[in-house]
This record gives structure tokens, sequence and C-alpha cells, in this order.
């Protein structure tokens, strides 16, 4: 019912598409994920799950 109306589920991302980006980009560069998370409020484990 909802659904087929296009509601979306669940909670909504703390980062979006682009700060994601950036995410990804600093954790290959090596940059400490404390420091990432920091930056953006969010915990480690978020950045942790960040692909």
């Amino acid at each position: 019912m909802a659904k087929a109306r296009g509601v979306k589920f669940g909670r909504k991302p703390k980062l979006n598409i682009g700060q994601r980006a950036q995410v990804a980009k600093r954790k290959a560069m090596g940059e400490p994920y404390a420091r990432i998370a920091r930056s953006y409020g969010v915990s480690e484990s978020t950045i942790l799950r960040v692909r």
C-alpha cells in the first residue's frame, strides 16, 4: 500500500551521496577514521560502513 505510493522506509542517511564519496576518498588517502568522523559529526562506525 504505502510502498506502492513510493513512500520511503527506514532511517534517513546521516551522510548524503557527495559526503560518502568524500569519506571514501579520505579513507583511501589514509586519514584516521576518528578525524573523518569528527569532521562530519558522526560516529566512527558510520565511517567504517562507507565503502
